[in-house]
């Protein structure tokens, strides 16, 4: 994701890179049936991961199964800090635990599945905590069900609770920081992605994924647990990501413009997307 991109073109990046031979991963697969001890390992995980910046994970439920993708910065043997994920049957591997190089890795990530024609996604934002995390869940399951009985069985939903670590944010802000504006603290980042083929299905599942995004904020204000921050990769059409980013971060965002995109061409002859000017006319 460019936030700045839509200021002007970007002729040169300058990356940090990070010496990285092999790294541990596995890929699981869980029957619906295990996601009380499914999420509890998501918990102590995310505590953990506040003290180990190598950990990451992949946390992905659907209705019937559930796909966790474990994966570790270092080659290794059985990484500690997903002890709790390895002490619940799986009802299927995917990827056994090796240690790979990441060219060797990204495989596991490409799907052969044919991707249906339309999909919409969600985004919100919450801090850790176990009971929201199983409302969240409960939520999904039966918007995802209605969704899939409304349009006949044409549409399915997918959803993914992204951990994101206070010492991600700190790390963030010391290399030079972003226009995000996220707290330093633990939280989860919410997504959820309907697809369906049938053009007529448009609405139906558009309010469908629309309508748990604010369910899930709604629970999680109801507990104090809401973060105003949106993705905006995750975000669907409707939602509107940048005021999420805060004053501080608009600013940074109006000041490249300022300054790359005086004439704002890309203001202005851009189709559509989350655009700074629409933000500011407001």
């Amino acid at each position: 994701m460019l936030i700045f991109g839509e200021t002007g073109i970007v002729t040169k990046f300058d990356l940090y890179t990070t010496a990285q031979d092999r790294v541990w991963f596995e890929l699981n697969q869980y029957a619906a049936a295990q996601m009380p001890q499914l999420l509890a390992a998501l918990v102590e995980y995310e505590g953990a991961a506040e003290q180990d910046g190598k950990a990451g994970l992949v946390f992905s439920p659907t209705s019937n199964l559930s796909t966790v993708g474990l994966l570790y910065a270092a080659s290794t043997v059985r990484p500690n800090i997903f002890r709790r994920f390895h002490s619940i049957p799986t009802y299927r591997t995917l990827v056994p635990a090796t240690n790979v190089t990441l060219a060797e890795l990204s495989p596991a990530f490409s799907s052969p599945v044919e991707v249906p024609t339309k999909f919409d996604i969600v985004a919100a934002s919450t801090k850790v905590n176990l009971e929201l995390y199983r409302q969240i869940y409960n939520a999904f399951i039966q918007t995802s069900n209605k969704l899939s009985k409304d349009t006949g069985g044409n549409a399915v939903m997918l959803c993914s609770l992204q951990p994101v670590t206070s010492m991600a944010v700190i790390k963030g802000r010391q290399m030079g920081g972003n226009a995000f504006g996220l707290s330093a603290e633990p939280q989860m980042w919410f997504t959820s992605v309907a697809q369906w083929s049938d053009g007529a299905h448009d609405e139906v599942a558009h309010a469908a994924v629309s309508s748990l995004g604010q369910k899930v904020t709604d629970l999680a204000c109801a507990r104090n647990l809401s973060l105003p921050f949106l993705n905006p990769n995750d975000a669907t059409f409707s939602q509107n990501p940048l005021p999420s980013f805060g004053p501080d971060g608009l600013a940074r965002l109006k000041a490249a413009s300022v300054r790359y995109d005086r004439l704002r061409v890309f203001q202005s002859l851009q189709n559509g997307g989350f655009l700074l000017s629409r933000i500011l006319e407001e």
